[in-house]
């Protein structure tokens, strides 16, 4: 098909092996089909590099770089002769070193190496110095090197910082192909399921939302985050302050403030430590309830180790992860701890999974309850507690009941938890109607049907809760008929 190379006559299934040929600034190179090999291609500046399989084709210098970060870099060059200017790499944007730059890098074993500035705004300046291919002989794998940028008057003050990984290839003629990938010093991911805003006084942080100023503390930056969503950090010292708190606006229930203790230290590097500011070291927090007693618990994790920085191939992966949170699939219903009148927080809809309403729950030994209101009263389930729930995957068969506290009878939904905390409530039965009709939901009732209890518009789904005991319905098609009794009162529908 046609792409940004020109036009591929063959197809890629074919099974014989093919021979092509690539013309590249008026030199050519044959290229077998199945060959990964890269081929060198003389030019004016010294060479580049082609290699193709099955009919794709790349070209690359010798030296690459790719910008991995949110920040525009600038790259320069430093020769013998004075410094040259190649270019601003943007964020997520790739740049070769110019090819009559980096001629000792043709063979092994060769001397002399290569220094790369590197600027940020500001004119903060920083080097990546690229070994000689000596030197790089003696090295597997990536190498992870700190880059600082900072002011060149007297001792230099570090106001910048990040990682530059160098990975090694071979160009097929006895020399090196050099990638460099410019990255963070550290990141933190949220990975809680609901959106929370992190703050922090430290400089160069950076993240995908408009960043805003907190009112209550002047000078520190507010980043919001979705689940998925990262801060990029670029400050200079031994580690990062921020706090944290849940970001959502509240349907029930009291908010939650910033994390109990307020600070929490992130230690950069291979000694990478997290815990309260001047406390002990520790990966678990607090989300504290305002209007409640202690707290929503959650995690953060340094998913790259603690061998993270040089040594690891980058910096400090920081995952905000393990929140005790529980998805409302149905709509309906709030939860309480055991004892306490106010229910617990309830968070917007549109923000969980598929648009479920989310609950932020105390620690999984708690004891809550469930409440849901019918014809205006409210029915108040059993007392349990997180650690009690069905563990699976789905839902389905293996999910939990709870049943009405003053009644013991069954309410309508299921519940069930996955890994890492989180929790789901699920109607019991909901049916989906894809028939093309108008479909009424009516209870069969002693010499005929009782009043409608649902009416479900074709492509829509509604969930069905049978007022009797007994648990079954009968569905009318508009102007087709009506089925049978069905039974709808167990779990796992």
């Amino acid at each position: 098909g046609k792409g940004v190379g020109g036009l591929r006559r063959f197809g890629s299934d074919a099974g014989a092996e093919r021979e092509t040929i690539v013309g590249v600034g008026g030199a050519k190179v044959s290229l077998k089909s199945r060959d990964l090999t890269w081929k060198k291609v003389p030019c004016d500046d010294g060479a580049i590099f082609v290699r193709g399989f099955n009919g794709r084709y790349e070209v690359r210098s010798r030296i690459l770089l790719q910008n991995e970060t949110r920040k525009n870099i600038k790259l320069i060059c430093e020769t013998a002769s004075g410094t040259v200017e190649v270019g601003e790499l943007e964020p997520g944007g790739m740049k070769s070193v110019p090819q009559n730059l980096v001629g000792g890098y043709e063979q092994r074993g060769g001397g002399g190496g290569l220094a790369l500035i590197l600027e940020v705004e500001g004119g903060l300046r920083g080097i990546v110095a690229l070994p000689s291919p000596a030197a790089l002989e003696q090295f597997e794998g990536e190498l992870a090197v700190e880059v600082t940028c900072g002011s060149t008057g007297g001792e230099k003050v570090v106001f910048f910082a990040a990682f530059a990984l160098l990975e090694l290839g071979a160009d097929g003629g006895g020399g090196f192909l050099v990638d460099i990938t410019l990255k963070p010093r550290a990141v933190v991911v949220n990975l809680t399921g609901v959106e929370i805003e992190v703050r922090t006084p430290m400089p160069q942080t950076l993240s995908g939302r408009e960043v805003s100023e907190d009112f209550d503390h002047p000078g520190q930056a507010v980043h919001r985050l979705g689940e998925g969503e990262k801060i990029e950090i670029f400050s200079g010292g031994r580690m990062i302050c921020c706090s944290m708190r849940i970001a959502s606006e509240t349907l029930a229930g009291g908010a939650t403030g910033w994390v109990q203790g307020d600070f929490v230290e992130l230690v950069f590097g291979k000694d990478a430590k997290v815990g309260l500011a001047g406390g002990e070291e520790t990966e678990s927090f607090l989300f504290p309830f305002f209007e409640n007693s202690g707290g929503c618990p959650f995690k953060i994790v340094d998913s790259a180790g603690k061998g993270a920085g040089k040594d690891a191939g980058g910096g400090n992966v920081w995952e905000v992860r393990h929140c005790n949170i529980l998805f409302d699939h149905t709509g309906e219903v709030m939860f309480g701890r055991s004892g306490e009148a106010l229910p617990l927080s309830m968070l917007d809809s549109g923000i969980g999974i598929n648009g479920a309403r989310v609950a932020l729950l105390p620690p999984s030994e708690s004891l809550l309850k469930m409440v849901r209101f019918e014809d205006g009263k409210a029915v108040t389930s059993n007392v349990f507690c997180l650690n009690d729930i069905a563990m699976t995957s789905s839902g389905g068969l293996t999910s939990s009941s709870l049943v009405a506290e003053d009644t013991g009878v069954m309410m309508p939904y299921a519940i069930y938890r996955t890994m890492g905390g989180v929790a789901h409530v699920v109607p019991h039965f909901r049916l989906v109607n894809e028939t093309g009709f108008k479909v009424t939901v009516t209870e069969p009732g002693n010499g005929g049907r009782t009043g409608a209890i649902l009416a479900i518009e074709d492509r829509t789904s509604g969930v069905v809760k049978p007022k009797a005991e007994g648990g079954y319905v009968t569905l009318e098609l508009d102007g087709v008929g009506v089925t049978g009794p069905i039974a709808v009162g167990g779990r796992g529908g």
